[in-house]
This record gives C-alpha cells, sequence and structure tokens, in this order.
C-alpha cells in the first residue's frame, strides 16, 4: 500500500515537472509609464491536425532596470497560432 501511494506521488511530480512552459513572443518597455509588456503562449493540448495554446499579456513595472509587480492575464483560450507554427503574420 504505502509502495502504491508513493509509485503515485512519483507519477504526479513527474507529470507536473512535465507540463509545458510557456514560450515569450515579444516583450516591450512603454517609455513614459515605466512599464513593460509580455506576450507569451502556453501549449495546452493539441486536436490530430493542430496544437491548442493559450495566450497571455504580463504587465510589469519597471524599477531600476528590473521587472516587478507583474501580473498575468490569459487573454485567448484554446487557439490554434498559425503565426507561431508557420512562420505566417498580418504584420
Amino acid at each position: 500500500m504505502i509502495a502504491r501511494i508513493a509509485l503515485v506521488a512519483v507519477g504526479l511530480a513527474v507529470m507536473v515537472g512535465c507540463t509545458p512552459k510557456k514560450l515569450m513572443l515579444n516583450e516591450q518597455f512603454v517609455p513614459g509609464h515605466a512599464k513593460t509588456v509580455r506576450e507569451s503562449i502556453k501549449t495546452v493540448g493539441s486536436t490530430k491536425e493542430e496544437t491548442l495554446n493559450n495566450y497571455y499579456l504580463q504587465v510589469c513595472d519597471v524599477d531600476a532596470g528590473v521587472a516587478k509587480n507583474c501580473k498575468t492575464t490569459l487573454v485567448l483560450e484554446n487557439v490554434v497560432n498559425y503565426d507561431v507554427q508557420t512562420g505566417w503574420s498580418l504584420k
């Protein structure tokens, strides 16, 4: 019984450690406001044809060149990010 609990705990630790990290797409400093805005995506799943991503914006105060007091907002859930996957963009 104890061995089974230990095995489940190790399995959960491995799953948590293997979760995808956010990929930063862009970071811009906002002059006159001492803020930085970061765009990032994180893979959250897939279908047979496409990868699904969540898109985030993070706004941070900048003090002495260091980002502090960051607030992250989930903007879009479960979207296909063609710009990242194919390099195609509307820019």
